[in-house]
């Protein structure tokens, strides 16, 4: 938001007023909708005002709504007086499932999962976590980053649990081939002659 402080002839602020929202930027599915909240400071009060820069996506009394066929962005503004605050919204896309290749890791190495999700871009948030659930001696996975470290030679699985947003469960699992140490591969060629 925008703030007016006073301060005094030493530099410190002695009171502030001014309006801030609860959220600078937000991720919505097409047809979603969320409510923004201000909150006054100082002794700052009067009515707010909502306004949108995208007729697809609007605002009434702080409830940002998306249309159902919205794309795109929109600048959400929230005016009090001379005070200003404002919230970026994105329409984003449902992920409709994950993936990740299978990996090669060297014993006593680390390597990081890939997960992919579908459709690949403009997707809306997504947490993942990690398990091994199929050979458990041959890995280790850190169940919150994903990275692999290969104990003993063989084959392992991981299955990653992914969850959106919107609140969906999305799975899918990672092969894992645990080979002897491998070596490592440097930045800088040497070129014999």
């Amino acid at each position: 938001g925008r703030y007016m402080f006073t301060v005094d002839l030493n530099g410190n602020i002695v009171s502030a007023k001014g309006i801030a929202l609860n959220k600078n930027s937000l991720k919505l599915l097409a047809g979603g909708s969320e409510t923004l909240t201000v909150s006054y400071v100082g002794n700052t009060s009067g009515t707010v005002t909502w306004s949108s820069n995208n007729e697809k996506i609007t605002v009434s009394n702080g409830k940002v709504e998306v249309a159902s066929d919205a794309t795109g962005t929109a600048k959400i503004t929230a005016t009090c007086g001379s005070y200003t605050a404002t919230c970026d919204v994105t329409v984003v896309k449902k992920i409709t499932s994950i993936s990740a290749a299978a990996i090669l890791v060297g014993q006593g190495q680390t390597k990081q999962i890939v997960v992919t999700t579908n459709p690949a871009e403009n997707v809306e948030d997504i947490t993942y976590s990690y398990e091994v659930t199929a050979n458990t001696s041959n890995a280790s996975v850190d169940s919150t980053t994903g990275i692999v470290t290969g104990t003993t030679i063989g084959n392992a699985t991981v299955t990653i649990t992914g969850t959106t947003a919107s609140g969906e469960t999305k799975t899918t699992t990672c092969a894992i081939t645990v080979t002897e140490k491998q070596a490592q591969i440097l930045d800088d060629v040497y070129t014999g002659i």
